[in-house]
């Protein structure tokens, strides 16, 4: 199951993100619940005494997986799985350049957070068995990214960037992934051209529409996660692109790595368990958040499905300004963009 990203800023490079989303404002007290030892507390216990990850090995040329979903499922460590998208991206591979980006900014930002704490306790409360294992996935899919703890980004770096540079570090590998015709990229690109994070020329910015527009009836979840986020005009845009993914035919299908993380999880738990304001706790958080990637309160939930189906009806029939995102017609209007 696809997760969704962080949404900041600079690393909105989602759904993601991945990854983690920008928490949703929420009231909760502190919990007075002393934690009972469940299994499930029990287990997370017992990954956290795991072993470090084994010694790095790259895959060897006959060994190598041919889709990114096949990559990733050969590694439990994702430090040695980027040292391997950095061999792949080095030799001029488009979309492991695009990973690349995307696994740095992930674990760059997974190892800043602890919320191990929080997790345990709140496997210690009655959760859905989907809760439960929401919060477990998320916990394992973070671990994977121990190996960057502490570790120096700039072994990641072609150009002489300073250690905590990560847009320009990830802007150099979408760049690279862009010239590699990788339309993903462009989108990401053109997003962070329309938010004044950097400016493409007008040769690059032309590439980057046509490329787009050869996408843009059916894009990938990817590419409409990047431009609900800067050419949106809907305030919770964020949460109606994974809800589309229920329209088997709106998404066309990426082979992409897949984060099956979401902290948001977490927010909503302690909102339904903590919150003094809450009015019920009928809902599961991990259907919450496995619908609109991250935890989106129920009162919301009416005004977002109708936004989901206003946008499936206006996009199929390519009326993207009807569907919220009337920002992108200047560029798709363009005539000096093909």
């Amino acid at each position: 199951m696809r997760y969704f990203y962080l949404v900041a800023p600079i690393v909105v490079l989602v759904f993601a993100v991945a990854m983690f989303i920008k928490d949703e404002a929420s009231t909760y007290t502190e919990s007075t619940v002393v934690p009972v030892q469940t299994i499930a507390t029990v287990q997370f216990k017992e990954r956290q005494k795991a072993a470090q990850p084994d010694a790095i090995s790259l895959l060897s040329q006959n060994e190598q997986p041919q889709t990114m979903h096949e990559l990733q499922q050969q590694y439990d460590d994702y430090y040695a799985l980027a040292l391997e998208l950095l061999h792949r991206a080095r030799a001029g591979n488009g979309m492991s350049q695009l990973e690349l980006a995307n696994l740095l900014l992930f674990c760059q930002n997974a190892t800043m957070l602890d919320f191990s704490d929080d997790t345990a306790v709140l496997l210690s409360f009655e959760l859905s068995n989907d809760e439960q294992q929401m919060l477990i996935k998320t916990l394992d899919e973070v671990e994977k990214c121990e190996g960057f703890r502490g570790a120096d980004y700039k072994h990641f770096d072609d150009e002489n960037y300073t250690n905590e540079q990560a847009l320009e570090r990830t802007v150099y590998w979408f760049k690279k992934a862009f010239e590699n015709e990788v339309t993903d990229a462009a989108a990401y690109l053109l997003g962070l051209h329309q938010a004044d994070l950097i400016t493409l020329s007008d040769t690059e910015l032309s590439r980057g529409v046509r490329m787009l527009k050869s996408e843009l009836l059916k894009p990938t979840v990817e590419i409409m996660s990047i431009l609900a986020s800067y050419f949106s005009s809907y305030e919770y845009s964020y949460a109606v692109t994974p809800a589309l993914q229920q329209d088997p035919g709106f998404y066309k299908k990426s082979d992409r790595l897949e984060f099956e993380a979401n902290t948001s999880v977490i927010n909503c738990l302690k909102y339904k368990f903590y919150s003094t304001k809450r009015k019920e706790r009928n809902y599961d958080c991990a259907e919450n958040v496995a619908r609109y990637g991250m935890w989106v309160q129920p009162e919301l939930i009416p005004e977002i499905e109708a936004e989901v189906e206003k946008v499936k009806a206006a996009w199929k029939n390519g009326d993207y300004a009807a569907a919220g995102f009337e920002a992108l017609l200047p560029l798709l209007n363009d005539t000096s963009n093909p």
